[in-house]
This record gives C-alpha cells, structure tokens and sequence, in this order.
C-alpha cells in the first residue's frame, strides 16, 4: 500500500518505504522539489562508485545562483553485486557503465545536450589520475 506513492525519480526506494504505523503520518510531510532551475552556467554531473556489496550512480545539476550555488539530484541508480565473485575494479567499470546509461537517458529525457557534463568517481584502483581527451 505504502510503494503506491508517485517517485519517478526513485529517490524513496522500498527498503525506505517500511515506515512503522505511528510514522505512517510522516510520509505527508515528504517534499520532492519537481522543479530544476537550469540557466547558461549549469552543468550536469554523475557520481560513480562500487564497494563489496554494491554499485551505483547518480545524476545531478549543479546550478550557480547569485546567492550560492544550487545542487539538484536527477537521477541514481544502483545494482546488488552478483553472487559470483568480482573484483572491485570490475564493479568500478559496471558502475561507470550504468553511470554512462544512467547521463544517456537523462540527456535524452531533458534534451539539454549543450550542458557541460562532469563525471566523477572515487576509484582507488589507480594511483593516477586518467585524463581522458575530448574526442
């Protein structure tokens, strides 16, 4: 009865959604901002990392403001390791992926390919840093 709320985002996943009785009255009080304030400086950005259990990304715009800077989440996603043994390399490549399809559909869905785009990612797997040219 509780999973019926409207989240297209999927910000309220079910395993947040299993409010006790007394704090079924606290999930009125739920506010999602629908809202995206985009101007000429904003800049998509996504975020991908992976641990044991693990992987995931998300997708969110960072927008400049006169009074501070505005950060809007978008979209995330994330995956349950599978039971076969992977290494953590391996699961940072499988999140860099659904990370890559995760920006792709967003970018389709808003149609604002002209935004600056920023892939982050807190890998231990290289000492270096990888610089990737512009194709």
């Amino acid at each position: 009865m509780v999973y019926k709320i409207s989240d297209p985002q999927v910000i309220l996943g079910p395993p947040t959604l299993l409010p006790k009785r007394n704090e079924l009255q606290y999930l009125e009080k739920i506010d999602i901002p629908r809202y995206v304030e985009i101007n000429g400086n904003s800049e998509f950005n996504f975020f991908v990392d992976a641990c044991k259990s693990s992987y995931g990304a998300c997708v969110y715009i960072r927008t400049p403001m006169p009074l501070g800077v505005k950060i809007q989440l978008i979209a995330a996603s994330f995956r349950v390791v599978p039971l076969k043994a992977l290494t953590i390399s391996r699961l940072e490549l499988m999140a860099c992926y659904i990370g890559a399809r995760l920006v792709h559909s967003v970018h389709a869905a808003l149609d604002l390919f002209d935004l600056k785009m920023i892939a982050w990612s807190n890998s231990m797997v290289t000492e270096e840093p990888l610089v990737i040219g512009q194709f």
